[in-house]
């Protein structure tokens, strides 16, 4: 069965699948760009110095702006697990390996968790070292991420 992302739940009785990682923060694979809705705009702040990466206000990117700013603190995330050394991001990655991840995003929504079921679960590309579903999309970095290549290409 091929793995999956899990909603974490604050249910009472709910109980942590088997053979299921939690991937949320504060654990080692939380992702550590936060997204703080606030009234007009959302703030995407890097939590190890609460500094502001970017902010999304609502008159630039539309009823949209909380949706965007969670797509940019996943693409952040990408990037961030992407600059690891090749050694570093496989020994990182491995005990993700075919385990159904869990998070608190909520399903549908952008979440970090979908990066790492991604990564975990491919095969390396031996072109470039990037990375190729086992469905035989093409790899992140061989173009076939449109999504994210789109997102960039926004943003900039």
């Amino acid at each position: 069965m091929k793995p999956k992302r899990i909603q974490r739940k604050r249910v009472s009785g709910w109980r942590k699948p088997e053979n299921t990682v939690n991937v949320g923060r504060p654990s080692k694979y939380g992702n550590p760009y936060k997204v703080r809705k606030l009234k007009n705009r959302t703030e995407v702040l890097f939590d190890s110095n609460d500094h502001i990466v970017k902010l999304f206000h609502r008159r630039d990117y539309g009823d949209d702006f909380h949706k965007e700013a969670l797509e940019y603190a996943v693409m952040r995330f990408r990037e961030y697990v992407w600059s690891m050394s090749a050694e570093t991001r496989e020994a990182y990655l491995s005990p993700l390996r075919g385990k159904d991840l869990m998070c608190w995003c909520a399903e549908g929504s952008p979440c970090h968790g979908d990066v790492l079921l991604y990564m975990a679960n491919s095969k390396v590309c031996e072109k470039c070292t990037g990375y190729h579903n086992n469905d035989g999309e093409l790899c992140v970095i061989c173009g076939a991420d449109k999504k994210h290549k789109e997102l960039m290409e926004k943003l900039k």
